[in-house]
């Protein structure tokens, strides 16, 4: 045995010379490799105290730890578990590029061992693989590849995990050799069956050179046509988000199928219309077209496909049903599916429903003139009357319920952590992203009351649980990550309790940072310097929106000067803004007792009533991502608020630049700019001052200004706000009619619950909202359609009151709008307000809708106004 090269080993390991290292491992003997596998684990434990400062150098040196380990280790279980480690995963920084070149110096280092052996530890490292690590944008390419390369080394197939196939997708190249991939075959029908391919394709822009690549081969004769069609028509009834199958639909009309390929498809493709995101119902409703077309359809397939278009909500999927059923032949079937569509919220959909039925009523059967008599009750009077003139009396539509349920009453703060093996559980189990504000409190105030009880149990636990998130360590900048995120609090608390001698990287907040992302940074290295000084935070909310009881911080106060304890600057001032709004004078005369400065202070902020209240305004100006990026039209909030008076100017120092605006933090010149990590959708924010719903708007406005196209966590924010007490005004109106305007689906829908909640709690001002309704499409930031079919959301659900009121202040602000130029949506709005204001039988006079009216043309603008103004001015 040579002790010289195994010597040689272990130096080039511990400067990063994965290279050299796999080259090595070549010609060392077994005796040399378990040698070398003995002295790994000090020669980890070496390298983990003298970690390099940077991504770079760590991720060299870690490559070249599993490069020595997967070439030493004898048994294939422990050289997987070795690969695998969580202390040994490659920097996403360091691999990005290396990933491949990394998992080719572990083949080379394994060159001496049993094809068994690759195939065995490349079956583990499959196993280990997840969804997620290969789908996030960084990607952990070094660990599929290393999988890939060992099995591919020893002729093994590819493994059955999802992970592998989603990595395969992630890290292929198909626009070149995708033909000779040794794993294509065994690949492709996983394109279909694997949840999360459909998206990662997407995601990375790789979607046209895959539909390309797949295509190509299906014209050279490589692969099945009909397996990759048999492939997306499965994929489509297996269900999904648009993200989710948009390529499938790509690749579906790419091959092009023939009519005879569609006929043996033809019932899955009217399975697929009444749920499939409409990308999809869009291509099976063509293709069940040209079936009735050129073939003529089965008249039950007929019916139950007719009837579930015109139940979409997509106006272009109904109006393109409605064509289809305008044809003679058919017209007890058609005009059965037609009366779905009496029953849509769009008053032109339905007039034109009605000109359909009204030209093929004559020819239908007493039984389907039934029918329609009985759906046309849905319909406003103007359409009844005419349906009435066909097919016989219909009678009066059923008043819609009035009134909104109750909101659900404030939801308690969780139960304090127990344990050190609780909090250890607790952080062990839970991604970091996913506790949410609650989570991420409880566990803050577990962890300082826990190091402050029982010291030894919890530096034991930083130093195995918490060892993980190391890597943030060579970060030198706090505030570029949110608490939401804990890395940064977490980082600190390791660093600590590892090597309590040193000090935290002192925070070096960018310039556009934003003043609440700045406070809630400061907030969680002050608690890493608390940790072992206090017994307990103040600032723990009592209630799941942020809010702090008064009584209790006053007890906590009492019971912080008893024992002499430590209390933050920051967390004094968290706690002073999750006070409820209003006086308490039990606690305010408790307060008055205590002694200390932070009890002083207290005591001066509930006499004095808390912050003083900010009145703002709005105004028009371009805002950005990044200084250097496309500005965007926005309208902010704008304050000069007054001078906040406390015992501690410290504290003040704290609070006041949380009234700055529009923020001297976040100006570039005439871009204003916020940092992307510092996103103000994030839910921590208006739980931060959860008893001044506006100002906490007001600092959220630029935010979602930037990010309408995008999902940015906006509808946890304005459902944040909607919880929030204190005043509202034209910040949070302007805050709720940007969130009606999100183009994501899902967001605005979030949006249209934080307008009913805040309705429910008799908090939403919505004279203010349809005045920023006017403003957003007056400065054209703002889809009107969105916007109208959202409100008409929150109609459905009873705020038919709430929305009139909205549509009754947009209208003059949006239609001098019009004026200038068209506006898309004018008409839904209209008819909104044709709908609200007869199910709540308002009367006004509104002299630019009455102009409207007056036009004369033929437009849907018109005649909506026609109605409109029609019944607001009615005798």
């Amino acid at each position: 045995m040579s002790d010289l090269r195994v010597d040689t080993l272990l130096s080039k390991v511990e400067h990063g010379n994965a290279r050299f290292v796999a080259a090595l491992l070549r010609r060392f003997t077994d005796e040399e490799r378990r040698a070398a596998a003995k002295e790994l684990p000090g020669l980890l434990r070496r390298v983990r105290d003298t970690r390099p400062d940077s991504p770079w150098t760590e991720g060299a040196v870690t490559s070249a730890l599993l490069v020595a380990g997967a070439g030493c280790i004898p048994g294939p279980a422990a050289a997987a578990q070795w690969l695998a480690r969580a202390d040994l995963r490659l920097n996403r920084a360091w691999d990005f590029r290396a990933g491949r070149r990394h998992a080719e110096f572990v083949v080379t280092a394994t060159e001496g061992r049993p094809a068994e052996w690759r195939a065995e530890v490349g079956r583990r490292l499959a196993g280990r693989l997840r969804v997620a690590d290969q789908s996030a944008w960084g990607g952990d390419q070094a660990a599929w590849w290393t999988c890939a390369l060992l099995l591919r080394a020893a002729g093994a197939g590819p493994p059955e995990d999802e992970a592998f196939t989603v990595g395969w997708v992630r890290w292929t190249a198909p626009a070149t050799g995708l033909g000779e991939d040794p794993l294509l075959d065994a690949m492709v029908p996983r394109l279909f069956e694997v949840e999360a391919v459909g998206q990662v394709i997407g995601m990375f822009g790789a979607g046209n050179a895959w539909r390309t690549a797949l295509t190509r081969l299906v014209q050279e004769g490589r692969l099945e046509r009909e397996a990759l069609l048999d492939g997306c028509v499965r994929r489509f009834l297996r269900g999904g988000a648009l993200n989710d199958l948009r390529w499938y639909a790509d690749l579906h009309d790419a091959l092009a199928p023939d009519l005879d390929e569609v006929l043996p498809r033809i019932r899955d493709y009217a399975r697929l219309l009444p749920a499939a995101p409409a990308r999809v119902a869009e291509l099976a409703l063509r293709e069940v077209r040209r079936v009735d077309e050129e073939v003529g359809l089965d008249e039950a397939v007929f019916a139950e496909a007719a009837e579930a278009v015109l139940f979409r909500p997509e106006k272009k999927l109904v109006r393109a049903a409605l064509s289809w059923l305008d044809r003679p032949g058919r017209e007890d079937a058609a005009l059965g599916a037609l009366t779905v569509a009496f029953g849509d919220g769009s008053h032109a959909l339905q007039e034109r429903a009605v000109r359909i039925a009204v030209k093929h009523g004559p020819k239908a059967d007493e039984a389907v003139r039934e029918r329609v008599r009985e759906a046309a009750t849905a319909l406003p009077a103007d359409l009844r009357d005419r349906v009435a003139e066909v097919f016989g009396e219909v009678e009066a539509p059923v008043p819609p319920p009035a009134g909104l349920a109750p909101p659900p009453p404030p939801a308690a703060f969780p139960a304090p952590i127990a344990s050190v093996a609780e909090l250890a559980e607790m952080f062990a189990t839970a991604d970091r992203r996913s506790l949410g504000r609650i989570g991420t409190e409880r566990l803050l105030a577990g962890m300082v009351e826990l190091a402050h009880a029982d010291p030894g149990g919890f530096h034991k636990a930083c130093r195995t649980t918490f060892r993980e998130i190391d890597h943030w360590l060579w970060l030198d900048s706090l505030d570029d990550n949110l608490p939401g995120d804990l890395s940064p609090f977490l980082a600190a608390v390791t660093f600590l309790a590892r090597r309590p001698h040193q000090r935290v990287a002192r925070p070096r907040p960018r310039p556009s940072t934003r003043a609440l992302a700045r406070f809630l940074a400061r907030r969680s290295r002050e608690i890493g310097m608390l940790i072992g000084r206090t017994p307990f935070l103040l600032s723990t909310p009592t209630a799941a929106n942020g809010l702090l009881d008064a009584g209790e911080l006053v007890s906590r106060l009492e019971r912080l000067e008893a024992v002499g304890g430590d209390a933050g600057v920051i967390d004094l001032a968290q706690a002073l803004l999750r006070l409820p709004p209003g006086a308490d004078p039990d606690a305010a005369a408790r307060a008055a007792r205590l002694t200390s400065s932070p009890g002083r202070t207290l005591a001066a902020w509930l006499e004095n009533g808390g912050f003083p209240e900010v009145r703002f305004h709005t105004a028009v100006t371009p805002v950005s991502f990044q200084p250097d990026q496309k500005a965007r039209t926005a309208v902010i909030a704008i304050a000069t608020p007054e001078a906040v008076r406390l015992p501690d100017p410290a504290v003040v120092d704290e609070l006041m630049p949380l009234l700055d605006f529009p923020g001297a933090s976040w100006r570039h010149g005439s871009a204003r700019a916020f940092s992307f990590n510092a996103y103000g959708g994030d839910p921590w924010w208006v739980p931060t001052i959860p008893s001044h719903a506006e100002l906490a708007a007001a600092h959220l406005l630029p935010d979602l200004a930037v990010t309408l196209d995008h999902v940015y966590a906006q509808s946890r924010a304005l459902l944040s706000l909607a919880e929030a007490d204190g005043p509202v005004g034209v910040a949070t109106a302007t805050a709720l009619a940007y969130g009606l305007t999100i183009r994501p689906v899902a967001e605005r829908a979030g949006a249209v619950d934080a307008l009913l909640l805040m309705a429910a709690r008799g908090r939403l001002p919505a004279a203010e909202l349809g005045a920023a309704v006017g403003a957003l499409v007056g400065h054209g930031i703002a889809k009107l359609g969105r916007m109208a079919g959202a409100l008409g959301e929150a109609a459905d659900a009873g705020a038919h009151a709430e929305v009139w009121t909205v549509v009754e202040h947009a209208l003059p602000p949006v239609l001098d709008a019009h004026a200038a130029r068209p506006v898309t949506g004018l008409a839904d709005l209209l008819a909104l307000g044709a709908r609200t204001a007869e199910a709540t039988g308002a009367r006004a006079r509104i002299p630019a809708l009455e102009a409207l009216a007056a036009r004369k043309g033929s437009s849907r603008a018109v005649k909506e106004a026609g109605r409109l103004h029609a019944y607001l001015t009615r005798p």
